[in-house]
């Protein structure tokens, strides 16, 4: 049995998978400044976040939801 999630859009309460759809660009701020939990150094944008990750070979787990595990289980992020 399914259930209908509602969500409230401009004072309307609608389903949220007919709330989701954009009609326009969307825009996402940037990250707040901190240290990297490697180096220590400051991770001041999404772009060094990025390169930091890359440079020491390392993924964020929220990354690996539904990847397949060595155990043959799924990850569950």
């Amino acid at each position: 049995m399914s259930r209908t999630t509602f969500v409230i859009r401009d004072g309307q309460l609608v389903e949220k998978s007919k709330a989701l759809h954009s009609v326009g660009p969307f825009f996402m701020r940037d990250i707040e400044t901190y240290a990297s939990p490697i180096t220590g150094k400051p991770i001041t944008s999404r772009s060094h976040r990025r390169e930091e990750m890359r440079r020491h070979n390392v993924v964020d787990p929220r990354d690996l939801k539904g990847e397949l595990l060595a155990n043959g289980k799924r990850h569950r992020g």
